[in-house]
Parts: structure tokens; sequence; C-alpha cells
């Protein structure tokens, strides 16, 4: 028996040497392995394991080895419209949802036939109109709920605005809106601003301004970490981090972080975030254009 420790911490020690040490190994699939195109937007997997990919050609179920090809689903797409859809999956329902720009093209996992839905549509059909409408100040209303957002003056179906939440449910992804547990308040952006719907009073109140971009553009996504800290991008090279607890705002830069580390911009390229992750060590991630993968230190606020 007093052998069998030395042996199993010589095992483990191996092994994890052989891990570190480990060779990766990629394999590159292209359209000549029946990708319908070399552009893909988005993947996701459904319950049964199959791996679903969105490129602009179309939708793709792959199992490893073989495709098995969906490109209706381009179909009545609006020109360039097809470079901004996004993919999920729903498990509960069992479909695949492509978000295009003012629709939503279900695809159902059972029938294999594809439905599609218009953004606003999707909206009421899971809202609660008794208890998801607010009013900002000047008189628009919100309907905010878990499912996404849309402004609007008289109509409800004739939203100016209207963004679906593209992870419901799904608090470690960054997205449109986003329920604090804590208070129930739900937080989205507007432009250059950051609100609130607050459910006891159905106001929507500003929390803070942001920058906009040369085009007018200001939010983008929003994440909540377990911190409490709210973080917004931006279509541009800024981003926000606004304690919920304490209100305080700090800005960031792409541009002066990139800097920071010696990194040189080629010319006609932009900064943005992309995406934002906190793993279970609750350390937090960010996908960027043109200033890599950066790994926030939450000790001095730094990356």
């Amino acid at each position: 028996m007093r052998y069998l420790m030395p042996v199993l911490l010589l095992l483990i020690t191996v092994h994890t040497r052989a891990q570190f040490n480990a060779t990766y190994n990629f394999k590159h699939i292209d359209q000549s392995d029946g990708l319908l195109h070399p552009q893909v937007l988005a993947i996701g997997q459904d319950k049964q394991g199959y791996m679903w990919i969105l490129s602009l050609n179309g939708l793709q179920r792959f199992d490893g080895n073989r495709f098995v090809d969906y490109p209706e689903i381009v179909h009545h797409t609006l020109p360039g419209e097809m470079g901004s859809c996004d993919l999920s999956v729903d498990t509960v329902h069992n479909q695949i949802l492509v978000r295009k720009t003012y629709r939503q093209d279900q695809f159902d996992l059972l029938t294999k036939k594809i439905k599609s839905v218009r953004s606003m549509d999707y909206l009421l059909a899971h809202a609660d109109l008794s208890k998801d409408v607010y009013t900002n100040p000047n008189g628009k209303q919100w309907l905010m709920s878990t499912y996404g957002f849309a402004q609007f003056e008289h109509n409800i179906r004739d939203a100016e605005v209207c963004y679906l939440n593209y992870f419901v449910g799904q608090d470690d992804q960054a997205q449109f809106l986003i329920r604090d547990p804590s208070t129930g308040f739900i937080w989205a952006h507007s432009f250059d601003k950051i609100v609130y719907g607050d459910p006891a009073t159905h106001q929507v109140v500003t929390a803070f301004t942001i920058r906009k971009n040369a085009s007018g553009l200001g939010g983008r996504f929003i994440f909540l970490d377990q911190q409490h800290n709210l973080w917004v991008t931006t279509w541009s090279g800024y981003f926000y981090r606004y304690n919920l607890d304490t209100k305080e705002l700090r800005e960031y830069s792409l541009a002066a972080i990139n800097f920071q580390h010696r990194k040189n911009l080629a010319a006609g390229q932009g900064y943005m975030i992309n995406a934002i992750l906190e793993d279970r060590q609750q350390q937090l991630w960010f996908g960027t254009d043109n200033a890599g993968l950066l790994k926030y230190d939450r000790v001095n606020d730094s990356f």
C-alpha cells in the first residue's frame, strides 16, 4: 500500500506533463468537404449532439463526417443581411433559430420546416403586456422582456426599434438586454444611453450616456458579471464598466490598451468588442476586432 501513492503521483505527473506538452491538430473543413461557404457566421449544437453551421449560403447539419444542407434558410433575405445573422439552438422547443435584421427564421428539427416570423411578432408572442410595457420620461413606450425589447409611441406593432435577445437564459453571454436578478431591473441600450426598466414603477430610467461612432451608433452588447459590474460595448473602440452597487462608471479604450501593449493597427482598421465571457473562476475574457483576446485584471482594473 505504501508504494501505491508514489506510483499514483508519478502517473498523475506524467499525465499532466503530457497534457501540457500535447500537440494539437486542427482539421480544416472547407467547401471541398461539403461546407456551403467559407464564411461561417455561427455554430450551435442540438441535444442529439449534431453541430449546426450557418454560413452565407445557408444552414447545415454536421455529424463529424457528413453535411446535410438546408440552403433555403437564405431565401427572401435582404442584400447584405446574411452577414449580420446569428444562430441559437432552442432545446426546449427543439428548433434552430436564425435571427435576421427584421425577422427570425425558426427551423423545426422534427418536421424540417422553416417558419419565418417578424421580430416584433416573435417578441409579442413571448410578452405579457400587463407587465412588460414601460414608459420613459418623454412618454415613449418600451416593451422589455427577457426575449428582447422594442420602442414605440402608439401602436406597439409599429415599433421604431426592435432587438431580440440572442441567448435567452444564457447569462454567460453578452446580450442586447439583461435582467438583474437582485433588483429585477431590465438593462438595455438606447443608442447613446444605457437605461433600465424598473418593474415597480414601469418607468424607463437613464443610468448614463456613452459615446456614439461616426454613424451615430452607440451601444452594442451588455454583460453582467458576478461582481455586479455591467459591461457595455459599443460600435467603436470604447467600452464601459458600471458597478450597479457603487454606481462607479469607468470608460476604457481599445486603442489605448493596444498602444500600451505596443500593437500597431493597420490603416483602415477599427476596434470593437465582439464577445465577453466570464469563466468558472470568474475570469473575464474579451474577444475583439484588432486588439486580440483580452484578459481582465480585476485587482489593477486593467487588461
